[in-house]
């Protein structure tokens, strides 16, 4: 993750979920920024497992 300054990667990326949508737009509200597309898609990959074993707690 960078400095602010940056584009945060989720404003770029075409084809993705309303999950993974919702997961970067919330690191974008949070000031998260992504310095590679690797590093996006691994936070990507976290906060999915996150919200799924969430909903499988309920």
């Amino acid at each position: 993750m960078t400095e602010k300054g940056r584009n945060p990667g989720w404003r770029f990326r075409v084809g993705v979920s309303r999950d993974e949508v919702g997961a970067l737009a919330a690191a974008d509200e949070q000031g998260v920024w992504f310095d590679s597309e690797k590093e996006l898609n691994a936070y990507v990959r976290r906060q999915l497992d996150l919200n799924s074993k969430d909903k499988s707690d309920e």
